[in-house]
């Protein structure tokens, strides 16, 4: 589902990136996100649910924060500004850079490594992406020969 979420986030900000300014986009995202979350952030308040109800972010949490906040605002940024220039299809198999850093990360912060079947997912999905980028270069290889072959 979320792999299907964000293709689908790609497409509309490639779609939108060359009407909008990068900077608009990532405030009306925000907002967007923000009016989804409150619904359910009035709704749980003082359900006692661990998963839904809030609580203010006490100490460095704060920092924590305004951090995720900073480097997701700006990766998204970089990303709009990535899909106005670039052809989606070139872009997103440079998402799957995602999954080793993930797995690296979740190692090194969590002691957390995928099972097996996570593995094989990750590694169709890695295949999938280099299978894809081969593709394209060997269609544009082709496009070019045919356009400079002189007619006969």
């Amino acid at each position: 589902g979320t792999a299907v979420g964000f293709a689908f986030y790609i497409l509309v900000t490639r779609g939108l990136s060359r009407k909008i300014h990068p900077v608009t986009m990532q405030f009306y995202t925000g907002l967007i996100a923000s009016l989804f979350c409150l619904p359910v952030m009035i709704v749980a308040q003082g359900s006692g649910s661990e998963l839904f109800d809030p609580v203010w972010p006490m100490g460095i949490v704060w920092l924590w924060l305004l951090g995720v906040g900073f480097f997701a605002t700006l990766s998204h940024m970089m990303m709009t500004y990535a899909l106005s220039l670039a052809p989606s299809a070139t872009l997103a198999p440079l998402q799957y850079l995602e999954l080793p850093v993930a797995t690296l990360f979740g190692y090194l912060v969590f002691r957390d490594f995928p099972n097996t079947l996570s593995l094989i997912g990750i590694a169709i999905i890695i295949g999938a992406g280099l299978y894809m980028i081969h593709r394209e270069r060997v269609t544009s290889k082709q496009l070019i020969t045919e356009r400079a072959a002189p007619p006969i």
